[in-house]
């Protein structure tokens, strides 16, 4: 039971970081296209805004995931994670 708990508490925070690393690309992406917008460069512009759009939908998923995960430890486990 505890390899369980361990297991799946290393994907837990693995997950957290895949989140965090998609924030900060998006950040990144958003900066770039309204740098690119100010350039008049729209294909780049468009580019970046369409992946900080994907981007943000996936984190949306991540996250969703992340909370079922917490809510699945703290039932079947018996304490939050």
């Amino acid at each position: 039971m505890d390899q369980q708990i361990s297991k799946l508490r290393g994907q837990m925070h693995k997950l957290q970081e895949v989140i965090l690393n998609n924030k900060k690309q998006i950040q990144s992406n958003l900066s770039m296209a309204s740098e690119a917008k100010e350039r008049n460069k729209e294909s780049m512009m468009i580019l970046k805004s369409r992946q900080a759009g994907r981007l943000t939908d996936s984190n949306l998923k991540l996250e969703d995931l992340y909370k079922k995960m917490e809510v699945f430890t703290y039932f079947s486990f018996g304490f939050y994670v």
